[in-house]
């Protein structure tokens, strides 16, 4: 059983608190970081038990495996939000591997798909700190939102590796239990108002987006002006709601059916629509997204600025993804994490794998790209773990120090 101080101490918890939400703290002290949405939606599910619990005096939730899959939702996003996640998925999907000097991933069949929930599960399931994994947690974590990016579901996102020697049916898209669809729906709510009061504090917007003023939200009476008191009662009208669509064994397509489904889906278009049309979002998460994909190719061309803790994880994900291929890996690279055995098998491994004509089995070739994907991953990952201010400085130390790189730099 975990304890939530080895979550509240953990890295993987403490660095979202220099990670966006939707704006950049560097812009206004106000603006919500991951941090701070985790602990909103953590408090709003437990309002969410609570209130069904007192509606049904035969539904026992687990309190505490809600606290768990709340505050470990989000440790798997990356720096800057949304556009950050974006940024890694496009890199690993091989959509924009030539403009960034990587090799190409797609004629290689070595693309992959990045989510940050499914970032989250690999990061939980492979974290020390936390020694006993719950299932039901890892499955809330990794299922609180849609598992895929748009249509690219034909993509390999890591869900075989992070749930590989467990038991259990973790195939299907929904949270496997209560606990898991609660968090899920916290977590939409705390998006709602979060970025109802983050859009309320964009210059650009001036008096804020007026979605709280429009159906079905103007039917809430709130007798104040001021946008937190709104948000608020939003907030509560919304878990009260909720509470009296959920009944025992709900599924995801019924709440989404449900007067809260739609509710929700409601500010979602409207949020959207006044998202695509801010300048101010769009030029950030542009300049971000060169940023994620810049820190990319370097550290593929250039490993040696990881640090050590990165080929541990990977020697480590290599020997475990033995359990599901049974492929036979070069032992004396990965023993001891070495870094410079594992870049020189690394190195050998991808001359065959982008040989026009590769002197292996199939078998084997199969297995050489299952080690590359591997390392295209933790790549990814190992940005995904970077502050926002961190990465902006390893941005600007790599545009002083590469300037073999110089054109990835360029505005």
């Amino acid at each position: 059983m975990i304890d939530k101080l080895d979550i509240l101490f953990s890295k993987v918890f403490c660095r979202m608190r220099h990670k966006t939400q939707l704006f950049n703290g560097s812009a206004d002290d106000h603006y919500h970081t991951r941090l701070q949405h985790t602990i909103e939606v953590e408090d709003i599910a437990l309002k969410m038990a609570s209130k069904i619990m007192a509606k049904y005096s035969d539904v026992a939730l687990d309190l505490n495996k809600i606290s768990k899959i709340a505050l470990l939702h989000d440790i798997g996003h990356t720096p800057f939000g949304h556009a950050g996640e974006r940024a890694l998925h496009e890199i690993v999907s091989g959509k924009c591997c030539h403009q960034y000097d990587l090799p190409n991933f797609r004629s290689a069949k070595l693309t992959i798909g990045f989510k940050h929930n499914l970032n989250s599960g690999l990061l939980y399931s492979e974290a020390t700190t936390f020694s006993n994994i719950d299932l039901d947690v890892l499955d809330g974590i990794v299922k609180h939102t849609k598992l895929t990016q748009g249509k690219r579901s034909k993509l390999d996102y890591g869900f075989e590796y992070i749930f590989s020697n467990r038991n259990g049916n973790y195939k299907i898209k929904e949270p496997a239990t209560s606990e898991g669809l609660i968090v899920a729906f916290a977590d939409e709510i705390a998006q709602v108002c979060s970025d109802y009061l983050d859009i309320s504090l964009d210059a650009e917007s001036h008096k804020g987006i007026a979605v709280f003023d429009c159906p079905p939200f103007n039917n809430i009476f709130v007798a104040s002006s001021e946008k937190r008191v709104i948000a608020k009662t939003v907030a509560n009208y919304l878990i009260d709601l909720f509470a009296k669509c959920y009944v025992p064994n709900i599924n995801l397509r019924k709440i989404k059916r449900s007067a809260f489904g739609i509710q929700i889906n409601d500010f979602d278009i409207a949020r959207s629509d006044y998202i695509s049309k801010n300048r101010r979002i769009a030029n950030y998460d542009k300049k971000k997204k060169k940023v994620i994909k810049t820190l990319y190719s370097v550290f593929y061309h250039y490993p040696n600025e990881m640090n050590n803790d990165f080929f541990g994880d990977f020697s480590f994900r290599v020997k475990r993804i033995k359990l599901i291929t049974d492929f036979v890996v070069n032992e004396a690279a990965f023993s001891t994490s070495c870094k410079s055995d594992i870049l020189n098998y690394i190195q050998y491994v991808s001359v065959i794998v982008f040989s026009k004509t590769p002197k292996v089995s199939k078998s084997r070739l199969k297995d050489y790209r299952s080690i590359l994907k591997l390392y295209n991953r933790s790549i990814a990952v190992y940005i995904s773990k970077m502050t926002d201010n961190y990465a902006d400085h390893k941005y600007q130390k790599y545009k002083r120090k590469y300037k073999k790189l110089l054109t990835l730099f360029k505005d």
